[in-house]
């Protein structure tokens, strides 16, 4: 499906696809993660828009963000794979 980078301060990774979800985790800018589903929120960018799951991280090494969650397109750059997504987040 793609990877995304994260391009905001802090995003809020969500336990569903809307902004009044729970919050499971908080990404940083520069972090990267393969998506495993998108969907359209019909609500509008403000409330809705479209939202990415992310597969859980890899590296444990980072153990905050290891969870799966939703992003919103708002806070994030798509990639088509992680080669690209990498060279983006060194050139922030």
């Amino acid at each position: 499906m793609g990877w995304a980078l994260v391009v905001s301060a802090y995003a809020p990774l969500r336990a569903a696809p809307d902004k009044e979800a729970a919050q499971s985790g908080t990404m940083r800018r520069g972090e990267i993660r393969e998506i495993a589903e998108s969907r359209f929120d019909r609500q509008g960018p403000d409330s809705g828009g479209i939202w990415y799951l992310t597969k859980p991280a890899a590296n444990a090494a980072a153990p905050a963000t290891s969870t799966s969650g939703w992003l919103h397109s708002s806070d994030i750059s798509l990639y088509p794979n992680e080669a690209r997504a990498v060279n983006a987040a060194e050139a922030m």
